[in-house]
């Protein structure tokens, strides 16, 4: 049954679902016999909560239960499925992002997902998360991805925090769990560590399932063993997954051809670059759908060919033959990482299609030969699956029998729980003294949170990296869910000029407290402290927390830095007039010494008595007052970095291919006329320059760059186009002043510094390699050339989306002289002045007001970019392998 939906909302989409969500929260009572379910964000009906879901739907006992499913209707498959199950009343599909959808979020007694609720939602006391989760970990995950930005993982850590029960096929991922999300200590919920239902059908045998793929138009021969190839997203953004795609169609056709007498080729890709994959005619035959439960394909495949996807683990209940496919493993390991050595993967480990071609043709030797480590692989991480994990699940879960065949891991301790709000992890006194705090604290006694907004430059990261690692750290993500009437009523009061009498009570504190419980997963604090001291807007998560004792810290005199005036404001008198209003709600404000304490309690008296008013000394950071703070930085000698341009020979001869970048293991292909090689990576390694090469489509190996010139895309088309559009936030895109058609192509540099601005767009042009460009001008100072999927385009731009677009660009517009006019990326060596440039360029480009040059002064630094632009030139600089910062 689908449940109609309501009419469609005007605002954004993720603010409307926080609005719903408040109002839902409030008005629903939980329904003890409901269970929702969501698959992969409502995209199919497949994984652990199916399995779930057909056991439930199934066993009388729970006849009387309402199930729930969230689905989205332009994916593929949902007709049949609703089709499938409308005559059973006890089943329905609720559109997701939906007002119904939210409703049934907010009352359903249980809620089953494999992925992660969005921003918006946070469960009540009384319902039950049961997060299944999707795979057992190969590839590193949150906080262990080195160099990447811990918020990245902030929804996952939420809704982890939230979830009654995390369901685990293994001990590995448990462990995996609880370190790369910092779960110890903090996760009330339990980890079962059962098998995953979803495994269970892989213990028996259902001859259908041939004939459900020929049915949905896979190109399947009956009489043929059949091979899975599975390879795994490694891209940064969808938009245009096409030189992945054309790399697959050329190798699996390339395998058809050698080994298709025998075997079947399929192909499973990975979700997100799905919709772009069945456009692709030549491969749509044999691409399993995305609605098709890959266990049931791993039932009858006789072979998985896989890289770095962890469908590998679920294939070990069948016994069946693996091979490792990891061409890229030295770009892949260079940027994310994983949890195992390539030494102990229950398989043979291949670079080419040739390799994995030899290793089909002598499979039965392969079984015999890694025999040993399969084996040991099976017994570490599918030894719960035997076919009764959906069982042990229910029973544990919904029948209360605890006496399930596996391990429940549990996660709190009796440590006193402290929450820190850290302040914004600029380079200040404010954050060196946190740095300094958490430096000192015993993690014998204490569990600590630190509480902080999205650390969006590389100062705030840098900070955030000094954090010690048995804190946890939580952010803030999305909209927060208060009521229209709470919104309303916190607009009125937070908008008046005069702040020197508001009335505390008079802030929405329920909605307050419901958005602290959805930032803090419902978690409860001992002890929970503002350390920043400077923000009503952070403070009141502070004060709603569920925390049996509030701090708040004062670093100076406030009310004389609330009277301070900054080039004609005074920049806190707002700000501190709201913060002040509610000290009297804390339980203890301290103050960073007696002096400060005594002055605050002279000049705060009005505002709160001056017994709550104490002091604490500024603990002291001992490794640097002794100079032991010592920054240690890898030395690799090799820079690998991805780049995707074509390359011809210099000499038409035989190339000669090595296997790694460091020259090993060579072979000799013959040149032939008309060859495209691509370059997909490019590495220095020991003063040699290399290429990683496609040679038409398919991977081969590693070049000697110098034998290759590059091969710049021609110009097919190039038309007048009228329409508007903004700059999305997307890394190291390039605004180009002229098409990228030749090496004296030039360039303003990224279109990072003009993320979100408006622009018009006059004008597109295709090149010979596929790529469409548009030709922009932006506020009508600059215009030049950036990659279409660059833009959010919109075909009309209305006035006040405009200048709404334009006010809150003001301070980059105001200004376009800063606009970067050219940028050669070119290597060399500069000595830094024992001066700190005032420039306001430098400034922005680096997100800080001040740095210290005393590390650097006087010493000759690589730089690998210029930037010029009306103020000068600035130089991107490095100490080493060490990004310093771009200086003038």
């Amino acid at each position: 049954m689908i449940i109609k939906q309501l009419k469609k909302t005007k605002i954004k989409i993720s603010e409307q679902l926080s609005l719903w969500f408040s109002e839902e929260y409030e008005k629903n009572e939980v329904d003890t016999s409901m269970i929702f379910y969501e698959s992969r964000d409502g995209k199919n009906m497949i994984d652990s909560p199916k399995a779930m879901f057909d056991y439930l739907l199934n066993d009388p006992s729970f006849k009387d239960y309402q199930h729930i499913w969230s689905y989205v209707p332009s994916e593929i498959g949902w007709d049949d499925l609703v089709e499938r199950y409308s005559e059973m009343s006890n089943v329905f599909f609720v559109e997701r992002n939906t007002q119904q959808y939210v409703s049934y979020l907010s009352k359903s007694k249980y809620l089953v997902t494999n992925s992660t609720f969005q921003s918006f939602f946070v469960p009540k006391k009384e319902q039950i998360v049961i997060n299944t989760w999707h795979g057992t970990p190969l590839k590193k995950m949150g906080y262990d991805i080195e160099n990447a930005n811990p918020a990245g993982s902030q929804n996952v850590v939420r809704n982890f925090l939230f979830s009654k029960y995390i369901i685990s096929p293994n001990a590995h991922t448990s462990e995996v769990l609880k370190n790369s999300f910092r779960l110890d200590g903090i996760f009330s919920g339990e980890i079962l560590e059962f098998g995953y239902p979803r495994n269970d059908v892989l213990q028996r045998k259902d001859n259908s399932v041939l004939k459900q793929l020929i049915d949905r138009g896979i190109d399947i021969d009956g009489s043929k063993e059949l091979i899975l190839y599975c390879p795994t997203w490694k891209g940064t953004s969808t938009l245009n997954p096409s030189d992945s795609l054309q790399q697959i169609l050329a190798e699996t056709s390339f395998l058809r051809s050698q080994v298709g007498e025998k075997y079947n080729v399929l192909v499973k890709v990975h979700p997100y670059i799905f919709n772009k994959a069945k456009e692709v005619e030549e491969l749509n035959r044999y691409l399993v759908p995305d609605d098709f439960d890959p266990n049931y394909v791993l039932l009858v495949t006789d072979i998985l060919l896989t890289d770095y996807s962890s469908i590998y683990f679920d294939f070990l209940v069948t016994n069946k033959p693996i091979i490792f496919y990891s061409w890229d493993s030295d770009i892949y390991e260079s940027t994310r990482g994983m949890y195992f050595d390539e030494n102990e993967l229950p398989g043979p480990i291949v670079s080419t299609m040739s390799d994995v071609i030899d290793s089909i043709n002598k499979i039965d030797q392969i079984k015999d030969e890694y025999r040993e480590k399969y084996t040991v692989a099976k017994k570490k991480f599918v030894s719960y699956e035997d076919g009764f994990s959906t069982e042990r699940v229910i029973n544990y879960i919904f029948k209360n029998n605890r006496s399930s065949v596996g391990s429940v891991k549990k996660m709190l301790n009796n440590k006193e729980k402290i929450l820190i709000y850290t302040g914004g992890m600029q380079n200040n006194g404010i954050t060196s003294s946190l740095l300094n705090l958490l430096k000192n604290i015993d993690y014998q006694k204490y569990d600590v949170t630190c509480f902080m907004g999205n650390p969006n430059t590389r100062e705030k990261l840098a900070n955030v990296d000094k954090i010690p690692k048995e804190c946890h750290l939580i952010f803030k993500p999305g909209y927060a869910i208060l009521t229209p009437e709470e919104n309303k009523t916190l607009r009125n009061i937070t908008s008046k000029k005069n702040v020197d009498n508001i009335n505390s009570e008079l802030f929405p504190w329920k909605g307050f407290e419901r958005e602290a419980n959805r930032i803090f997963s419902n978690n409860e604090f001992d002890v929970a402290i503002d350390f920043s001291g400077y923000s009503f807007y952070w403070t009141k998560y502070i004060l709603s927390s569920n925390s049996k004792k509030k701090i708040c810290y004062m670093h100076s005199d406030m009310n004389a830095d609330r009277q301070k005036i900054v080039n004609g404001k005074q920049v806190h008198y707002k700000s501190l007039g709201q913060l002040f209003s509610v000290y009297n709600r804390f339980d203890m404000l301290l103050a960073v010494s007696p002096v400060m304490a005594d002055v605050n309690k002279n000049s705060l008296i009005n505002f709160i008595p001056e017994e709550k008013i104490s002091f604490v000394l500024n603990s002291l950071d001992l490794d640097k007052l002794y100079g032991d703070d010592v920054i240690s930085t890898e030395k690799r000698n090799v820079n690998i970095r991805k780049v995707n341009f074509e390359i011809d020979l210099i000499d038409k001869q035989d190339v000669i291919v090595w296997e790694t970048y460091k020259q090993e293991f060579s072979k000799r292909i013959p040149y032939k006329k008309d060859m495209k090689i691509k370059a997909i990576a490019y590495a220095k390694y020991k003063n040699n320059e290399l290429y990683k090469i496609l040679m038409d489509d398919i991977y081969v190996g590693w070049v000697e760059a110098e034998k290759f010139v590059k091969n710049y895309p021609t110009i097919v088309s190039k038309e007048p186009y009228k329409s508007y559009g903004y700059i999305k936030n997307v890394k190291n895109k390039v605004f180009w002043i002229d098409l990228p058609t030749s090496d004296s192509s030039k360039r303003y540099g990224t279109t990072d510094f003009y993320k979100y601005m408006y622009v018009k767009i006059v004008e597109k042009a295709i090149l010979s390699n596929g790529d469409m460009y548009f030709h922009i001008t932006i506020n009508n100072e600059i215009d030049g050339w950036v990659y279409s999927n660059v833009i959010n385009e919109t075909i009309k731009f209305s006035r006040i989306r405009k200048i709404k677009n334009i006010y809150s660009n003001f301070h980059r517009l105001k200004n376009p002289k800063q606009f970067p006019l050219l940028t050669l990326n070119e290597e060399g060596y500069v000595k830094v002045r024992d001066i700190a440039s005032n420039d306001a360029f430098e400034k922005a480009a680096n997100n800080e007001d001040d740095f210290d040059f005393s590390n650097v002064k006087n010493k000759v630094l690589k730089f690998t970019k210029i930037i010029k632009n009306h103020y000068g030139v600035y130089y991107l600089i490095y100490d080493g392998n060490k990004k310093i910062r771009l200086v003038k």
